[in-house]
């Protein structure tokens, strides 16, 4: 069963981190970069969240633009030349292990 430690971000500098298991770490699954979800999940009632990004359990970071849940490796640019560096997609899968949400509204989220 999948576990995540959720970084829950309110738009003013301040950071709630909270334990994602059983049902709410089973509705994180196969959700992407960018998708909006209801903060009740989380113990923020009427709230809608937005996932903006994490990092597997090697540290490496999910990015936006790469499709699906796997791990690549990137050049990116550097001062000076390029640099190769293992990314992960953007699809939450049971290898990430944080995952980064802000608080957009506080409302009911879109229906996808």
């Amino acid at each position: 069963m999948p576990e995540f430690k959720v970084n829950i971000s309110d738009g003013k500098g301040k950071t709630t981190t909270v334990e994602a298991k059983g049902p709410a770490a089973n509705t994180l699954i196969g959700m992407k970069i960018g998708d909006e979800l209801a903060g009740d999940l989380f113990g923020l009632p009427k709230q809608v969240l937005k996932i903006t990004g994490g990092s597997d359990k090697s540290g490496f970071p999910m990015i936006p633009w790469l499709q699906g849940g796997i791990k690549k490796q990137i050049y990116v640019k550097k001062k000076g030349g390029r640099e190769k560096k293992w990314v992960r997609g953007n699809t939450i899968t049971e290898d990430v292990v944080q995952v980064n949400m802000a608080v957009v509204a506080e409302q009911e989220p879109k229906k996808p």
